[in-house]
């Protein structure tokens, strides 16, 4: 059976969010991580969080060896990759776009912010006030909120809500409302660990590529790319997609694309 490539990604997502959280035993493997954003506080979860891993070596002011190596190694294989097909809340914000509503396209100096919050509320504030200070990511994360936080409360029966639950609730319901009207403003503007790997896309094997000769200049890539890449304008740019540093390797560019003028480097991904 010859899937779209959509329909394998969405397998992949769906596999990954089960796999990824299905630590019945409790094993102590939380040391390790790959670059996706899922809460290792979660019981059930197999890996570290990039960015819990990350703090853990910063609060005691040590270099943290395990995420860059791991950062460093996966982004070299594969780039942003594990954004697009394996990241459990990448997964969400692709189902929640799918929510009939007006859309938006934000300003594309917001996408910078990722960086900023990577630098501030996790390296500067874990190195000089610890991961207890409300300005620490994790205390705010959404998808610790989802994946921790709301399953305690129902779990405990406890819904009182204090400042910490004021805040994560209110920025849940910020970041809900933006990827229904931005597909993935979560990636594009805010997630620290796509922020950590999005350079490695300019030294990744993994490749896409767009045939200037066959391009036809539809635009339908740009108007399908979830992260708002103008990949149309790639091909008077010698065609190298994937080494933009916002393209997270979804294929859709490819999917979409009438006249196959787009192409990666993969034997398992293919339109």
């Amino acid at each position: 059976m010859d899937f779209r490539l959509s329909t394998k990604r969405r397998i992949v997502q769906i596999l990954s969010l089960f796999l990824l959280n299905s630590n019945f035993r409790s094993l102590n493997t939380k040391n390790f991580c790959i670059p996706v954003l899922n809460c290792e506080a979660c019981t059930f979860a197999w890996l570290g969080c990039p960015i819990g891993v990350m703090s853990a070596s910063i609060v005691s002011h040590e270099f943290p060896f395990l995420v860059v190596g791991s950062i460093i190694v996966i982004g070299i294989l594969a780039g942003r990759f594990f954004c697009g097909w394996v990241c459990p809340f990448g997964f969400l914000q692709d189902m929640l776009y799918k929510i009939k509503s007006p859309k938006y396209e934000f300003p594309s100096w917001l996408v910078g912010l990722k960086y900023v919050f990577l630098v501030v509320t996790v390296i500067v504030i874990a190195f000089f006030f610890g991961k207890g200070s409300g300005w620490f990511f994790c205390n705010f994360c959404p998808v610790s909120t989802l994946q921790v936080v709301v399953p305690s409360m129902i779990g405990y029966g406890d819904y009182s809500f204090d400042l910490n639950r004021i805040v994560r609730f209110s920025v849940l319901t910020m970041i809900i409302l933006a990827v229904i009207i931005n597909h993935r403003s979560f990636c594009k503007v805010v997630c620290p660990v796509g922020a950590m790997i999005a350079v490695m896309n300019k030294f990744s094997f993994f490749s896409i590529r767009l045939n200037a000769e066959k391009c036809i200049h539809c635009k339908k890539c740009d108007e399908k790319c979830p992260m708002s890449i103008q990949v149309e304008g790639y091909s008077c740019r010698g065609g190298r997609i994937g080494k933009d540093t916002e393209c997270i390797g979804c294929l859709t560019c490819e999917e979409k694309c009438p006249v196959s003028a787009i192409t990666n480097n993969s034997k398992l991904f293919h339109k």
